[in-house]
């Protein structure tokens, strides 16, 4: 792993894993909650345009919408899953087209596991200080970056190593992942 820093997962104890035993071979990824602020839709589409292969790990209200729309397609639903990222391979693209990211662990463990990334072009995601390349602003956008990752090589949309030891050092994975841990077990003593 990069830096000796494993990507880290806070589990949702109350949604069952459903964890496959084989990882797919994908272009696309996205990593989530599936609800109308995340735009998985923006995703698939652009998946499907690309003719890509694409994983959605993650559950939420659009799963069904997303599940039965695309059931005849190149596109994967495996639900939430304790630890997708040992399930992704490093050289999938991580695709973000999300609104707003909270805390954004999603992106800090795609730069964690060396992905190539794209995220959406917003105020909230321009907080990574990602290079201009790595942000799309329309669906037709993503599909021209997906086609030129697809022709010339993803590795054109890895974060640069400066970039990576910088966010990984403000956001380390362990470090917020404490954090979180702490406010759940204050709040369980209140």
């Amino acid at each position: 792993w990069p830096l000796s820093c494993k990507p880290l997962f806070i589990p949702n104890s109350h949604v069952q894993s459903n964890q496959t035993t084989q990882p797919i071979e994908v272009d696309i990824v996205f990593v989530g909650r599936l609800n109308v602020s995340k735009h998985p839709e923006v995703v698939a589409e652009a998946a499907l345009q690309t003719k890509s292969v694409a994983a959605f790990y993650g559950d939420g209200p659009e799963m069904p919408k997303l599940k039965e729309e695309y059931q005849d397609s190149t596109l994967h639903f495996f639900g939430f899953t304790d630890n997708p990222w040992s399930q992704i391979s490093s050289n999938s693209i991580v695709v973000v087209a999300s609104e707003y990211e909270g805390d954004g662990m999603n992106i800090v463990e795609a730069v964690s596991n060396n992905n190539p990334i794209l995220l959406a072009d917003n105020p909230d995601l321009r907080r990574f200080d990602f290079p201009e390349k790595n942000y799309f602003s329309t669906v037709d956008e993503l599909i021209a970056k997906i086609n030129k990752a697809k022709k010339e090589g993803a590795d054109y949309f890895r974060i640069p190593s400066l970039i990576r030891s910088q966010i990984l050092n403000e956001r380390d994975p362990i470090r917020v992942a404490g954090l979180w841990i702490n406010v759940f077990v204050e709040g369980a003593k209140a």
